[in-house]
């Protein structure tokens, strides 16, 4: 597999934002091999996501981050981020006391799905640390006051964690606490809750349903037996459960809502 960087960049929508940011892959002798853009018309914010190959490309990859912020970042009011493909995301785990997510994602971890390394499991509570010994991942714990005294003590030490194990994002499953907007600031845009989809919100659930059923209906033959006949009430019934398994949001300042991927 040849080495790629990966630029991640969002800024106020304007014209010429492709043709430059290509022409600067494309000067410098890269070989754009993945392009995708999309603009979120309500707020005016333009994303894009590129992908070229490293091996001709003339500016090395430790300077390249410092060369877009400085040709870019202020002309376009944009934010950057930049990866390689030989750099595998290292993922942090917090849990409190509910196991089920821990398991599949480490199942799916140790499976080779997920092109990541995890170095630690953080939680409040000592129940699962026979998992993180089962996986061979260490596992911390820092219990928090019932009246939350000592929480900015604990998230600094967890914070302190992180850093040292220079971990790139972090995964909240079942992690009973609510996140400090100053451990939101650490990790902007890079942390992930997980879990069962009556919560954050009652809407996204609902259009997960309505999606499924549209899709039962043009599909039928995405379930085992469906050739059968089978009433409306029976089809909400089944194609609620599949929702309800699993919301998959990140996490903004304040509340628990934010984006929701699944």
């Amino acid at each position: 597999m040849k080495p790629t960087a990966i630029l991640l960049l969002h800024c106020p929508d304007q014209p010429g934002i492709i043709s430059e940011m290509t022409r600067f892959i494309t000067d410098n002798q890269g070989n754009i091999v993945y392009l995708d853009q999309y603009v979120d018309r309500q707020d005016g914010i333009f994303f894009m996501r590129m992908e070229w190959e490293l091996d001709n490309f003339l500016i090395p990859r430790d300077k390249i981050k410092e060369y877009l912020d400085t040709l870019y970042a202020q002309k376009y009011s944009m934010t950057c981020s930049l990866y390689f493909n030989d750099v595998k995301p290292r993922m942090a785990i917090f849990v409190s006391k509910m196991s089920h997510c821990l398991y599949d994602l480490l199942a799916r971890y140790k499976a080779g799905e997920f092109n990541v390394d995890i170095p630690c499991i953080v939680s409040n509570h000592e129940e699962l640390r026979y998992v993180g010994e089962q996986f061979k991942i260490p596992f911390y714990v820092w219990s928090i006051n019932k009246d939350h005294s000592n929480k900015a003590e604990v998230e600094q030490a967890e914070k302190e964690l992180l850093a040292k194990e220079k971990v790139t994002f972090i995964v909240l499953a079942r992690y009973m606490q609510i996140i400090s907007d100053d451990m939101i600031k650490s990790y902007p845009n890079h942390i992930i809750n997980i879990h069962h989809s009556f919560l954050p919100a009652f809407i996204g659930f609902w259009l997960g349903v309505l999606f499924l059923l549209a899709l039962d209906l043009l599909i039928p033959h995405l379930h085992v037996g469906s050739d059968q006949a089978e009433g409306p009430k029976s089809r909400l019934g089944r194609t609620t459960m599949m929702v309800l398994a699993v919301t998959l949001h990140n996490i903004p300042e304040g509340m628990a809502v934010g984006v929701i991927y699944a």
